[in-house]
């Protein structure tokens, strides 16, 4: 009621702010969850080699790496891929990577096709060494932060089409599947754009948080400028805004990132 500007990571969140709470256009931008483009890249080199056999992948072994932390949407993700997907491509040469603090509930799993890690601030050589990234939620909040940082690291990005909420513009870089079809969709062994020999796209791109903030900050600047145009209250002579510069409209995304 009292903030000047409130920042939502989607449209969705924006919407429920307004139905909520009754905020106005002008006091609401969406800045999507995006990934830290300085920690999150495709590897260079032998990276790639030295990640997988660090972890023990084999050469023509697929990877599908499921990043996650301790939460009820990603247990319930994860149950998925341990339950379902992933057994029923056991033999065929895939491999399910769980990094996080989801790995909790494995427990004492020993399964071939499972490789697990805890919690970790270095989760590049995870990237590196995966060739899929997974996002098998159908439940949840806001937006999945582990979908643009698979591909910002050149990924194949195999998610639920409710995992996409919040990521419009992601969605021609996305292999959309619901949940009990992600074995068929892994099947295919899809390859990301750095598998491709692509440039990074410039939707992904527009994903890195240097870009969001740049957006954010010329927003913050907008409003501040906007404030300091506003006349005291009781003060004579001053003018205000007028026109089209008298309100500062909401950033309304076009797919979800260009305003």
């Amino acid at each position: 009621e009292h903030a000047d500007l409130t920042v939502a990571c989607s449209e969705e969140d924006a919407q429920r702010m307004s139905e909520l709470y009754g905020a106005r256009d002008e006091q609401l931008v969406v800045i999507p969850n995006g990934y830290d483009e300085t920690r999150v890249r495709p590897p260079a080199g032998e990276e790639r080699a030295r990640a997988r056999a660090a972890l023990g992948i084999a050469e023509r072994e697929y990877v599908g790496l499921f990043l996650g932390s301790d939460t009820l949407f990603n247990r319930e993700g994860l149950a998925r891929l341990t339950d379902r997907t992933f057994p029923a491509l056991a033999g065929a040469g895939f491999r399910l990577l769980v990094v996080g603090g989801v790995t909790r509930v494995l427990g004492s799993r020993r399964e071939p096709w499972l490789i697990a890690h805890g919690e970790t601030d270095r989760v590049a050589p995870f990237l590196h060494a995966a060739d899929a990234g997974l996002n098998p939620v159908t439940t949840g909040g806001g937006s999945n932060v582990k979908l643009p940082t698979y591909l910002g690291a050149g990924l194949a990005a195999v998610t639920t089409p409710f995992g996409l909420r919040g990521y419009a513009a992601l969605r021609p870089w996305a292999i959309l599947s619901e949940p009990e079809y992600l074995a068929e969709a892994l099947r295919e062994r899809p390859q990301g754009w750095r598998a491709r020999g692509l440039e990074c796209p410039p939707a992904i791109e527009d994903y890195a948080w240097s870009r969001l903030g740049e957006r954010l900050g010329a927003r913050f600047e907008a409003q501040l400028a906007g404030a300091r145009s506003t006349p005291e209250p009781g003060a004579r002579g001053v003018a205000g805004p007028t026109g089209a510069d008298a309100e500062s409209p909401r950033a309304r995304e076009a797919g979800g990132v260009r305003s």
